[in-house]
């Protein structure tokens, strides 16, 4: 069952900040966050300063290999960037479907409308608490977000 969409206006990369360190203190044992939003919104942004408060200082985009693997305090944290992806046998090859074998873990994507032009989309895990975020730029360091939760 998917939650009415909130909006988080955000004016400044210290409240891009105080909301990710809001959005780590949340989440539960199982989670997926799918994140989209034009290039330069705040997606990957957003997804450093994530990592960051929940126990890792090694982020960097995986633009270019597709994924990246940090360890947080409780949980390892997957993050996917498909932008670049061009197959589905890209994403296979990175062991994506594993990941959610996990009893515990955290998958971050972003690009994840993606899935949907391979048909990828249906076959994320229902019993994975998800959350949509939809990144949008409005100048200097404003943004908007917009999240969907399905429980």
């Amino acid at each position: 069952m998917n939650s009415p969409k909130t909006t988080k206006s955000i004016q400044s990369l210290e409240e891009m900040r105080a909301f990710a360190k809001a959005c780590a203190a949340s989440l539960p044992s199982r989670a997926l966050l799918l994140l989209d939003g034009p290039m330069g919104a705040g997606k990957t942004q957003f997804t450093k300063f994530l990592v960051e408060a929940l126990g890792s200082s090694e982020t960097v985009s995986p633009s270019f290999a597709i994924h990246n693997s940090y360890v947080g305090r409780n949980r390892t944290i997957e993050h996917f960037d498909l932008f670049r992806l061009e197959s589905e046998e890209d994403l296979e090859s990175t062991g994506f479907w594993d990941f959610f074998r996990a009893k515990e873990g955290l998958v971050i994507i972003e690009w994840s409308a993606k899935l949907n032009e391979f048909g990828l989309y249906r076959q994320l895990p229902r019993s994975w608490w998800t959350q949509q975020l939809q990144f949008q730029n409005l100048g200097g360091e404003s943004r908007v977000v917009e999240m969907t939760t399905r429980n």
